[in-house]
């Protein structure tokens, strides 16, 4: 791993601070009383004590009685000196990225000197190295949120002169909820390490000898946020952001009211499906039989999560529920194909209508196609045969839209499909 790495990783450390370049520098205004550094007889002095003459264009504040290596204290006299607040913002952001940037490219240069280029990888180097990464990252966004208090990705949707997005209104107190994250951050590298140190095994996403380690760590994460929050606070966590409530968003049909889905999570936290695996889903296929399943105990869990959830919305509601989510991915994936024609189309120059004719046409002769060219890959044995069809098939797919709209735009529309 080289320098490249660090600077695509920690290259939305220089984004968050990009944009400061747009502001002009803030002059702070006049004050009643003469400001620091400055007498009453119009001669400036320096830091050092020494007069100088008073000159218009210089800033009433100078800059060294502004500064400080401590973000809050330059941040009090920022503002203290009539620094708009976005500008304060920019100014901190900006310096504290320069320095977590310029102290990952120290971690790069450590891990180059551990493991030179002619050395294989050391998968004990790569761990720490990323562990460093992490926990740096970690520990920029868990300082930026402490002095501004907000969450990180608001200070970076603004800096980076991105839509507001809108965002739930918070169940928690801003220093609660900040304190939530550093938790969950910390834990999360544990996690980390965890999963880069645990060992393959077939048909799962765990290390079966891990998996209770994994699963202690969680308890001791959740009864770690209980001791935090207080008793309102947790009953509201437990359906915003605990396990359950995740795993119920990701993995099952939309309820229908707030009601249903506090129903639904309730018997997940029952059963214990919050604490999947790594990877584990509830679509995963169950390896076969005789052969070891590490998912085994997470599996039995699920089945009786399902059988639970039927007891308690009903057979009926459970069909409806599922039929109404392959009716919201089905749409979410037309508007997706129409959105990719369209990009296509244009990129073609070609009309949405032209390229909707020619989709028709292609998807009436589909099967047909799929399964000749389907077949003569399955005999062919080289590459060379393979490539060979490969072209055959591209040709057929031009001489089908030639057929559409000629073959001049024929020929810009396999161009655009092949860059694509």
């Amino acid at each position: 791993m080289n320098r490249a790495l660090v600077v695509s990783l920690w290259m939305n450390l220089l984004l968050l601070g990009a944009v400061a370049w747009k502001h002009p520098t803030s002059q702070a205004p006049d004050l009643s009383r003469s400001p620091r550094g400055h007498t009453s007889t119009g001669v400036a002095l320096t830091t050092a004590g020494r007069p100088q003459p008073d000159r218009g264009d210089l800033p009433a504040t100078p800059w060294s009685l502004l500064d400080s290596s401590n973000p809050a204290i330059l941040m009090a006299h920022l503002r203290a000196a009539g620094c708009p607040e976005e500008t304060v913002q920019d100014i901190i952001v900006l310096r504290l990225s320069r320095k977590a940037y310029a102290t990952a490219l120290s971690f790069a240069a450590d891990h180059d000197r551990a493991v030179p280029y002619w050395r294989g990888v050391d998968p004990g180097e790569e761990r720490r190295f990323r562990t460093r990464l992490g926990d740096l990252r970690d520990g920029l966004a868990t300082q930026l949120e402490g002095l501004f208090g907000k969450e990180m990705s608001a200070i970076r949707t603004r800096l980076l002169g991105l839509p507001e997005m809108s965002t739930p209104e918070s169940y928690l107190p801003g220093e609660k909820e900040r304190a939530l994250r550093a938790l969950w951050r910390s834990y999360d590298r544990l996690d980390r390490e965890r999963s880069e140190s645990a060992t393959e095994v077939p048909y799962g996403w765990s290390d079966p000898s891990q998996e209770s380690a994994r699963l202690e760590s969680l308890q001791e994460r959740e009864d770690e946020i209980r001791n935090l929050l207080t008793p309102a606070e947790y009953e509201e966590y437990r359906f915003h952001d605990s396990p359950a409530a995740k795993f119920v968003r990701r993995e099952l049909p939309e309820a229908q009211t707030v009601e249903e889905f506090r129903r639904m999570v309730a018997k997940a936290e029952e059963s214990g499906v919050g604490f999947a695996p790594p990877g584990a889903s509830m679509n995963a296929v169950a390896p076969p039989p005789g052969t070891p399943d590490p998912q085994a105990a997470w599996r039995d869990r699920f089945q009786k999560f399902r059988q639970s959830l039927v007891q308690e919305l009903g057979e009926d509601r459970i069909a409806e529920q599922q039929r109404l989510e392959t009716a919201r991915v089905q749409a979410e994936q037309e508007e997706l194909g129409r959105s990719e024609m369209a990009a296509v189309a244009r990129e073609a120059g070609l009309t949405t209508e032209e390229m909707q004719s020619f989709y028709e046409y292609v998807q009436g002769l589909g099967p047909e196609l799929s399964a000749r060219f389907q077949a003569a890959r399955q005999e062919a044995t080289t590459p060379e045969e393979r490539a060979l069809i490969d072209a055959e098939e591209q040709a057929e797919m031009e001489a089908l839209a030639a057929d559409v709209f000629g073959a001049e735009k024929a020929r810009q529309l396999i161009d655009v499909l092949r860059r694509r």
